[in-house]
């Protein structure tokens, strides 16, 4: 799992081949360990949301698993529907 984790973590998002280098699992592994790094000594408050992916979905029903199995509450995890997701093309005013 390092291999695939240093191929899937940037700076600033996780992005991998699906099936290949990123599926529910290793989503599962990156979110319990995400909340633990966040919140190690309280139960924290996640938002989780997903883009119109036909994969997004699962993906973000493995990040909630995730977020439970190390020790978060359902409770304290809010699952939003489909977000917008920036492009970067936006024109800002």
């Amino acid at each position: 799992m390092e291999n695939c984790c240093a191929k899937v973590l940037g700076a600033y998002d996780i992005c991998g081949v699906l099936g290949e280098e990123l599926d529910s699992p290793m989503v599962r592994a990156i979110a319990s360990a995400y909340g633990d790094y966040l919140c190690p000594d309280q139960p924290g408050h996640f938002v989780i949301g997903h883009d119109a992916r036909w994969s997004s979905p699962a993906f973000a029903e493995a990040a909630s698993v995730g977020l439970c199995e190390s020790g978060r509450s359902n409770e304290n995890i809010l699952k939003s529907q489909q977000v917008v997701r920036p492009t970067g093309k936006e024109k800002t005013p």
